[in-house]
């Protein structure tokens, strides 16, 4: 027996949620649009939902560090030393 023929078992919590009765027929709208179950449907959206609050976090982090970096002055360095260099030579551009 190979591992591909090992079923796969899915757990599944079953739960109860209240939204309002225009979100609600938005969804069933929807989840018929796009050939889903009620279930599929939410189950995408929280899905989805949790990979932008992930993506928030990330982008948060990212954003600390920058700041605890400090400004990039490389470029101002850089300037500064070609100014240096045009000083130096004689050539009239």
């Amino acid at each position: 027996m190979n591992a591909s023929s090992y079923p796969v078992i899915l757990l599944v919590v079953k739960t109860a949620i209240s939204i309002p009765d225009d979100t609600f027929a938005e969804v069933e709208r929807r989840a018929k649009e796009l050939g889903l179950n009620r279930s599929q449907f939410f189950t995408r959206a929280v899905q989805r939902y949790l990979a932008d609050l992930e993506s928030e976090s990330i982008t948060a982090q990212i954003d600390a560090a920058l700041e605890a970096a400090g400004e990039d002055d490389s470029n101002a360095w850089a300037a500064a030393a070609g100014r240096r260099m045009l000083a130096r030579t004689d050539d009239d551009w």
